[in-house]
């Protein structure tokens, strides 16, 4: 769970939990990582969200611009989740014009790995 929205107060820090079948009910344990994986807090969603775009468009090669405004986080911000992706096997990157170096007119495109 996260704060979206917080008319009065602090926003409250992201809260994971599981729901555990005990019996015919369910147990609510707070603090453990479900299906969302390693880690918790904002950065863990956001990736979680990143993956979740990229797998709409399996065979296309998105730019950072591109999946910022689909997660709503600035680019900078996309830039460092997609570096960490890349680096745990889960997305894959390449120059948008393969032929040509890295630059502001060829940049690095993502896709799902």
């Amino acid at each position: 769970m996260s704060c979206e929205k917080l008319k009065d107060g602090e926003q409250w820090q992201t809260q994971t939990f599981d729901l555990v079948a005990k019996a015919n009910s369910v147990r609510v344990e707070w603090g453990t990582v479900g299906k969302v994986g390693k880690g918790s807090g904002q950065t863990v969603l956001d990736k979680e969200r990143l993956l979740s775009v990229m797998g709409e468009y399996p065979d296309t090669w998105l730019s950072v611009s591109s999946l910022a405004e689909a997660i709503g986080k600035t680019d900078n911000y996309t830039r460092n989740l997609l570096a960490e992706l890349v680096r745990e096997g889960k997305c894959k990157r390449k120059l948008a014009d393969t032929t040509k170096p890295q630059s502001n007119r060829n940049p690095w495109v993502y896709s799902f790995a």
